[in-house]
């Protein structure tokens, strides 16, 4: 894993209080990172960079090391680290993602309290991916298959 992020590769690595294990933070701590545990409950919405959009989360992990990118109430819940030619992502709120929070099937146009959660998703992947930081809407409320078509024509 060191040998694929530091030839350029980029690591995202999503965890949550769901998910009862350390393997999220065994994979992020040999790059200088960690999910933070005992668990302090941590809720409310996002605060993120200018012209992301910002989502509100329920019960994400906090985040030592690396860059904060994102956090909530003050406390790091996002953070990213270069490692050699490639970078590390790690999020503490990889719960807010699950079906049962996005709308259960790939072709939902999102509801309005959904679409800032789409939009972070397309955008965090954007900015990891191109390096893009700004938004990916220009409207508001688009289906996710036109945020991101060459993942949505992949399923019926």
């Amino acid at each position: 894993l060191k040998q694929y992020v530091a030839g350029g590769g980029k690591l995202l690595v999503m965890d949550s209080l769901d998910n009862g294990g350390k393997t999220g933070s065994k994979l992020i701590h040999q790059f200088g990172m960690k999910f933070k545990r005992p668990y302090t409950p941590l809720s409310g919405k996002l605060a993120v960079s200018d012209g992301w959009p910002a989502p509100t989360v329920k019960n994400s992990l906090e985040i030592e090391g690396g860059e904060p990118f994102v956090t909530l109430g003050g406390r790091t819940v996002g953070a990213q680290v270069k490692y050699n030619k490639g970078e590390v992502w790690a999020i503490g709120f990889a719960d807010r993602f699950t079906d049962n929070q996005m709308g259960f099937i790939a072709n939902v146009t999102p509801k309005d309290d959904l679409v800032p959660v789409f939009e972070y998703v397309f955008t965090l992947l954007r900015q990891m991916v191109e390096g893009h930081k700004e938004s990916t809407t220009t409207a508001p409320a688009r289906p996710p298959a036109l945020l991101f078509p060459e993942v949505f024509r992949k399923f019926p």
